[in-house]
């Protein structure tokens, strides 16, 4: 006799609880001898239960996924069998279905899985950084130099908010010539790898940089070449960052611009942001009678599609625009940027456009500018952290400043240190080698820091004379 759960057919309940009873005893029999025990036994009873048993049993079944066998009267093994087989096959069966998906994203993205993160976002990590270092009680601080230099960087929005306008406008340019600068080196450094793949060649490159420059110098705004994610090996798109001042536009429709000159008004603009997507540039193409331009351009865009991504996707996907790495940076609370940028902006939403001057100055400050940023959290002062007393952690030079009425006026040690001092600010202005320079910083500030361990002996020793005497 059998039955279905949720169905109609009779009771099984009284023989399956019979049946687990006489198995629960051979496996208690089978464990004789046996170091584990089980957690916890689950037994199956009727006492204190009205509902009937098919109820029940439909009950128990409710908690778990659905199980389409059959129940038979005489074993509950027999159904445990059943039911686990079943699980097996529903499990066998989804890893199937999702093999074949695995595989498509596979053949179709070999890199699916790499990162990918921009030039600018890579370079702006050193801000993000060394904000958060000097945001604790105990970092030790940056030398002198290299904190007056870093301070550009520090409290942007209240900077912004002071300044107005003119240094919102400042700030990205900036910003935007940094991130054109450390893009353009990301791309340089993945040339090879991304050959590699076929996703460009020396010469189809070497034509994009050209050209990017090129449309620069028309447009009023940066441009930089663009791979896009490693997974996409045609990389068409673009992507507007910092305002619209930097276009970062796709290797290979910088190199299409580049070998179809004669549309150049159409591409000063679409680095200026004036389209949407690549359907708008297509019109754009048709209204300034460029017919075979056109043609040509729609074949560019199709070249780029699969089974997945048609043409229609191809054509209306919008091109990204985005705030940029370092903005997120000095200003991570995408609220106050926002609010910051509609306060200077209003609803103005065109590109921040700069003239060839101004952008030539920001590319050749970049360079050193990005160097130093990468090497700041090198340039500071060693670490000279003491415990007090009350148990409170302070810099040392926090202690000489209170204390200083504790020593004696004549101290040599203090004049020596002073000196010391004196002679590391003129080493670091001096014209002397990198090398020849940083062997003398280290000697010097080895021995800065035995004097003040001296120092900080004899305080120590002045404290206990005070705390005998009380």
């Amino acid at each position: 006799m059998t039955m279905r759960v949720n169905g109609g057919a009779p009771s099984v309940y009284a023989a399956a609880k019979t049946t687990n009873a006489n198995a629960a005893q051979k496996n208690d029999a089978a464990q004789t001898g046996r170091v584990e025990t089980p957690a916890y036994r689950v037994e199956i009873s009727a006492r204190g239960r009205d509902e009937g048993d098919g109820a029940y049993i439909a009950r128990l079944m409710s908690s778990t996924k659905r199980y389409d066998g059959e129940i038979k009267a005489g074993s509950m093994e027999e159904f445990y069998t059943s039911w686990r087989a079943k699980q097996k096959e529903l499990t066998e069966r989804a890893a199937e279905k999702n093999r074949g998906v695995f595989e498509d994203l596979r053949e179709t993205n070999p890199y699916i899985m790499e990162t990918y993160d921009k030039g600018d976002d890579l370079a702006s990590i050193d801000i993000s950084f060394e904000l958060r270092l000097q945001g604790s009680i105990l970092h030790n601080p940056l030398f002198s130099e290299a904190n007056e230099r870093f301070e550009k960087y520090r409290n942007v929005a209240r900077k912004i908010r002071a300044g107005g306008e003119e240094t919102f406008r400042w700030y990205n340019l900036k910003f935007a010539g940094m991130a054109a600068y450390a893009n353009t080196f990301y791309m340089d450094g993945e040339l090879q790898k991304r050959i590699a793949r076929g996703h460009t060649t020396v010469e189809e490159y070497t034509r994009a940089k050209s050209y990017a420059s090129e449309l620069q110098n028309r447009a009023g705004v940066f441009v930089a070449p663009d791979f896009s994610v490693p997974s996409e090996n045609y990389a068409e798109g673009i992507r507007y960052t910092y305002n619209g001042s930097l276009a970062n536009i796709g290797v290979k429709l910088l190199d299409f611009m580049a070998r179809h000159r004669e549309a150049g008004d159409v591409w000063v603009k679409a680095a200026q942001g004036a389209y949407k997507n690549h359907s708008e540039i297509l019109t754009a193409l048709k209204d300034a009678g460029l017919d075979d331009t056109a043609a040509a351009y729609h074949e560019f865009v199709n070249a780029a599609t699969n089974k997945n991504y048609t043409m229609d996707k191809a054509m209306k996907r919008t091109f990204s625009h985005e705030v940029g790495g370092f903005w997120d940076a000095v200003i991570s609370d995408d609220d106050v940027y926002g609010q910051l940028q509609r306060s200077m902006r209003g609803g103005d939403t065109s590109p921040m456009r700069y003239t060839q001057s101004e952008m030539n100055r920001a590319l050749a400050d970049s360079a050193d500018e990005i160097k130093f940023l990468s090497t700041v959290h090198r340039q500071r002062k060693p670490a000279r952290i003491v415990q007090q007393p009350d148990g409170r952690w302070v810099r040392i030079e926090e202690t000489e400043e209170s204390d200083k009425n504790v020593r004696r006026p004549d101290n040599p040690l203090d004049q020596e240190l002073a000196n010391l001092r004196k002679q590391l600010a003129e080493v670091k202005k001096s014209a002397m080698s990198d090398d020849q320079k940083q062997t003398l910083i280290t000697s010097i500030q080895n021995r800065i820091m035995t004097i003040q361990a001296q120092l900080l002996s004899e305080l120590q020793g002045e404290n206990k004379k005070n705390k005998y005497a009380d």
